[in-house]
């Protein structure tokens, strides 16, 4: 493996370079790669709890296993986390996490939502409160 120092080392800039280790699982600590790429490493996770939510594989776990949210707890959820602190309506959960086609039921969202406690745990959960009259917010730290 060759890993290029800066652009002006490589024909292709602002290209980042992927490698897999062999017998490495998929998830290699950012703390295991070699100093030049963990500056390149941007990674949209976060994590709060016991909970891990990334952005980027749309994978949510607990504890480092994978906690099988629906495609829609995974959007109201994603949604709220990245908007800490903000109250957002049901509506908008609505708009983003719900399907175009169909019908868009603002109380839809808070089966949804109802859900989400049950496989985050209780200690995760308490982070996600509702905002009477509006819709949800997810509380900063």
């Amino acid at each position: 493996m060759h890993i290029y120092k800066d652009s002006s080392d490589h024909p292709l800039p602002q290209v980042l370079f992927c490698f897999q280790i062999a017998g490495t699982p998929n998830r290699l600590p950012i703390s295991k790669l070699p100093a030049q790429l963990q500056e390149l490493v941007v990674l949209k996770i976060v994590q709060w709890e016991n909970v891990e939510l990334n952005l980027d594989a749309r994978r949510a776990s607990v504890d480092g296993e994978d906690i099988g949210l629906t495609a829609h707890e995974y959007n109201v959820l994603a949604y709220l986390v990245e908007r800490p602190g903000r109250a957002v309506s049901r509506r908008q959960l609505a708009d983003y996490a719900l399907p175009e086609c169909g019908e868009r039921y603002d109380r839809t969202v808070d089966s949804h939502v109802s859900r989400i406690p049950h496989k985050v745990g209780t200690a995760a959960a308490k982070r996600i409160s509702t905002v009477w009259g509006v819709g949800y917010r997810f509380e900063e730290s």
